[in-house]
């Protein structure tokens, strides 16, 4: 979110938890709902989305998700947050263009930190 405000770029959460979105709605776009339901997805235009950033963690909701944004919105790139390797096929199945594997970013970013470390001793 931080990153998307830096660049200006337009964009709206979808959040479940209503104390989430009270306590960010000074700040950002968000609004409660879930995205796993094609209505909620339909109600905010889905398919007018330029992008659509998938950040669940739990793996199935995640593929939920994706299916119904892929249904909805074709055309409409969909990236999507994997917790773990085994779960990436799964998600690009559903409809995810773009995957991003948090086992493999946080293992790039362990080896990138790790001759950092070295040379403070």
């Amino acid at each position: 979110v931080n990153r998307l405000l830096e660049q200006k770029v337009p964009f709206l959460v979808m959040e479940m938890n209503p104390h989430t979105v009270a306590q960010h709605r000074s700040r950002i776009s968000i609004e409660v709902g879930d995205a796993t339901q094609r209505e909620v997805l339909q109600h905010i235009g889905v398919g007018q989305c330029l992008s659509i950033i998938v950040t669940i963690p739990d793996p199935a909701t995640a593929q939920l998700v994706c299916v119904a944004a892929q249904r909805l919105a074709p055309g409409v790139p969909i990236v999507a947050r994997s917790r773990y390797h085994h779960y990436r096929d799964a998600l690009r199945h559903a409809g995810a263009n773009r995957v991003v594997d948090e086992e493999e970013f946080v293992g790039i970013r362990l080896a990138e930190e790790a001759p950092e470390s070295i040379q403070l001793r």
